[in-house]
């Protein structure tokens, strides 16, 4: 093998380990095409470089690797079997491997099986896309009746300017009388429980992103929140909010709302830091 033979097949390799497709078996192709017989030194060096590649994949995916016990369980349910099958198999694999025609006849198969498995897949989300609504949203009645929002100076609020020139929210009574045909009972809600409406979802969906390794840490989702969305920076983000408010007095308010879906149910990281009178931030 030539130094100029060990940098393309360098090359590729880190161009389809990152791909649903074989890197090993473009390998062999690639190694075989060069005229490199499959001796001790070329199964090695496919080896080493291959190595290399899952080490830059651990050190891009790092903290899913260390956040997240859940990742390794289904890391074991992945490998176990197929360890075991290939340690039964081995002598049989290796041969194979050695063969090109095979390899290549087998790398031409897996690209049509992954193709009919994407239309298969593809076919079924586009069965279970959401039906058009059959009926009028506020947001539409809205727009029909020229409310744009800030945009000209009213929309479910009307916007007045104050003392300095700043657009302020003021109740709008006309979109009241607009959104009545098609909305509920006008109910008046305190302000305690519009906070917890809105706040309560969002815990509990960055809690579950917390806990299946979404997010790295709780620093972190607080700052992706008042980086990313606009999150009130003296609340410190989700995560903060929750403890200062206390998981006691959000847990009250998931019995308070739990009729309004599973949304408002903490999450079993929740549960666990509540009986153990765990905090976020320790």
């Amino acid at each position: 093998m030539s130094f100029l033979d060990a940098i393309i097949l360098a090359i590729i390799e880190g161009l389809t380990e990152f791909l649903p497709i074989s890197s090993t078996g473009h390998m062999i192709i690639a190694s075989t095409l060069m005229g490199n017989a499959s001796n001790d030194f070329v199964k090695l060096f496919t080896v080493a470089i291959q190595f290399g590649a899952i080490l830059s994949v651990v050190l891009v995916y790092f903290q899913k690797f260390i956040q997240s016990f859940r990742f390794y369980l289904l890391l074991a349910a992945a490998f176990v079997p197929t360890g075991i099958i290939g340690l039964l198999a081995k002598k049989h694999i290796d041969a194979l491997l050695e063969n090109v025609a095979v390899v290549a006849w087998m790398l031409l198969i897996g690209g049509i099986v992954l193709l009919f498995v994407d239309k298969f897949f593809a076919a079924n989300e586009t069965q279970t896309e959401e039906k058009p609504l059959d009926f009028k949203t506020a947001t539409e009645v809205m727009f029909e009746n020229d409310r744009y929002g800030q945009k000209n100076g009213k929309g479910f609020y009307d916007y007045i300017p104050d003392k300095r020139g700043k657009p302020t929210k003021t109740v709008s009574e006309e979109a009241y009388k607009l959104i009545a045909p098609i909305a509920g009972e006008r109910t008046e809600f305190e302000r305690e429980d519009i906070i917890a409406r809105m706040m309560l979802p969002m815990a509990t969906e960055m809690a579950r992103c917390l806990e299946e390794g979404i997010v790295g840490s709780a620093a972190e989702a607080d700052l992706a929140l008042l980086y990313g969305i606009g999150f009130p920076p003296f609340r410190g983000g989700i995560f903060r909010w929750m403890d200062t408010v206390g998981l006691a007095h959000i847990a009250e308010a998931s019995k308070k709302y739990a009729h309004l879906g599973k949304t408002y149910e903490l999450t079993e990281g929740m549960q666990a830091k509540l009986a153990n009178n765990e905090t976020w931030y320790g």
